[in-house]
């Protein structure tokens, strides 16, 4: 009787065990959502048939990865990163006054998106961390009247106590993700290479 006591008292203590640990494991998703232009054009370009490209030419998928507990979390993006910046690179587009097509073969220019580099380095102590983020892509604008490419970067810096947690991870690749896709929305560099190449 007293074995069958212990016995359940030894299964439910892994039980608790077991099941707080399952709780308190971080999430390895960092939802982001990004920023729409708030300026739209009213000049629309007629002659110019967008086909948009995103290539992901990271070497990982992982955006950040740290320890917590002696365990590795390793993070990753929702949506995808290239997903994000199909969104926010068409949505800019758009914006400016541009055709966009799903059909390659309707267009009559190539917008070509190769990411880089999005992530977020974590050094920690036991007292504090610190967190660099760098977003980094290449727009081109490809025809066959010519090349443009426009090179586009940001990054943060973030330093805080303690260990870092998502939360600490998502608010600074968010202000990445916010602070390149202004640069985006503000240049007109990209929009005048279109124009070039398509008139």
């Amino acid at each position: 009787m007293k074995f069958k006591k212990y016995l359940s008292l030894t299964i439910l203590t892994m039980s608790v065990i077991f099941t707080t640990g399952c709780y308190n494991q971080p999430s390895s998703t960092i939802n982001f959502t990004p920023t729409s232009p708030t300026l739209k054009s009213q000049i629309i370009n007629q002659k110019a048939i967008l086909n948009v490209i995103i290539n992901d030419l990271r070497s990982s998928a992982e955006i950040a990865k740290y320890t917590k507990e002696t365990n590795i979390i390793k993070l990753s993006a929702n949506p995808a990163v290239d997903i994000l910046f199909n969104q926010i690179i068409k949505e800019d587009l758009n914006a400016k006054g541009f055709q966009i097509t799903n059909n390659p073969t309707l267009a009559n220019i190539n917008i070509i998106a190769n990411i880089t580099d999005f992530y977020a380095n974590i050094g920690q102590g036991n007292l504090r961390h610190n967190i660099k983020s760098k977003i980094q892509l290449e727009i081109k604008a490809q025809s066959s009247k010519g090349e443009f490419t426009k090179q586009f970067m940001s990054t943060n810096t973030k330093e805080g106590i303690l260990t870092a947690n998502n939360e600490d991870i998502q608010k600074i690749l968010s202000q990445t993700l916010l602070d390149i896709t202004q640069s985006i929305n503000n240049d007109q560099s990209i929009s005048n290479a279109i124009n070039k190449y398509t008139n």
